[in-house]
């Protein structure tokens, strides 16, 4: 019979820090990956600098590092500058390796997770494996959440095009109301290729709406996609809880993801954190989620006053970024959003 403490399903950066700590801990761990190679995940893959810091990535193992963001409106192109980087892009594939290696834990591939009971997991239909502890970090389409039978109501669409070549060398954020209600396009620069895509929760415009929205902000722009690949991912930010007796939710499994700007990646680091702490030690305090919620909290309320402003919230994202470069409005965005 085969049998761990821990079960970790989806090794993408918290499956993998959540491994890295248990196993440092002495606990016999298992990550399992249903993908046949790391980083396989669809997203625009830019870091924060707190993500960064997290890491403790050195930045020569990075693609880009920016200190300037370039915000366009309908009427203007601002500049934000900062006097050391504060937005970097690496390959999710290369982040993935770099990981692996550097907190010494090795996922096992191909590994499908297909059926959940209380004590086990049956790996491509067939391999019984009993655990302890199961710790779904298996992202937006988490099948431990589905086990859970928790809903995913709040959700916000990706889409965006892998545009191969080194043209662009700007991080620049596109805010348009007459194709974007209440979100933005945006063009993040890769080594060897770029990110260009955009954002919205279906409740605010339909799927379909969006992909032609989007198509036709790029013909406007010139960007030629004829021979990139398309891809489109969910965002969750349906947060209803990470623990549930002897089972976990970290990242965006559990809805952590941040409502306003999409991001995600240090919430799955950082709550992987604190549910490996938790089942270390039964007495410790969570450090982390309780600072993600509150900022979610932030994000929310300032979702829901874009909502209530109906037909002109587009233009009232418009008009934030306009004044974007007034330094009082960057302190009082500062205080909602970090």
């Amino acid at each position: 019979m085969k049998s761990y403490d821990a079960i970790i399903i989806g090794a993408g950066p918290g499956g993998i820090i959540c491994a890295s700590i248990l196993k440092k801990a002495g606990m016999k761990v298992i990550l399992l990956e249903k993908s046949n190679a790391l980083g396989k995940k669809a997203c625009a893959s830019g870091l924060t600098r707190k993500d960064v810091e997290y890491l403790g990535i050195p930045h020569k193992e990075l693609d880009f590092c920016f200190t300037e963001i370039t915000l366009h409106t309908r009427w203007q192109r601002i500049v934000g500058k900062a006097s050391k980087p504060i937005l970097f892009t690496i390959s999710r594939e290369k982040l993935a390796r770099w990981m692996v290696n550097h907190y010494g834990v090795k996922p096992r591939m191909n590994a499908m997770v297909t059926e959940i009971g209380k004590d086990y997991v049956i790996v491509n239909k067939k391999e019984k494996i009993y655990f302890k502890y199961l710790i779904g970090a298996d992202g937006s389409a988490s099948i431990v959440r589905k086990r859970l039978g928790l809903k995913t109501e709040k959700l916000c669409l990706g889409m965006h095009y892998i545009v191969k070549g080194n043209k662009y060398n700007a991080i620049e954020l596109f805010f348009d109301s007459s194709l974007l209600k209440n979100s933005y396009f945006w063009i993040f620069p890769h080594k060897g290729y770029a990110s260009i895509g955009c954002g919205a929760e279906p409740s605010a415009i339909s799927p379909d709406v969006l992909r032609h929205n989007f198509k036709k902000w790029l013909k406007n722009k010139h960007i030629d996609v004829s021979t990139a690949k398309f891809e489109a991912f969910p965002i969750n930010f349906d947060y209803q809880g990470y623990k549930f007796g002897n089972k976990f939710l970290i990242g965006d499994a559990a809805g952590l993801a941040y409502d306003a700007t999409g991001e995600g990646i240090y919430q799955a680091m950082a709550s992987a954190e604190d549910i490996a702490n938790i089942i270390l030690d039964k007495s410790y305090k969570p450090k982390h989620i309780p600072e993600i919620l509150a900022i979610k909290e932030k994000q929310r309320k300032f979702a829901d006053f874009l909502l209530k402003l109906g037909p002109i919230r587009g233009l009232a994202l418009e008009l934030l970024a306009f004044f974007a470069r007034f330094r009082f409005i960057q302190k009082i965005a500062k205080g909602a959003f970090a």
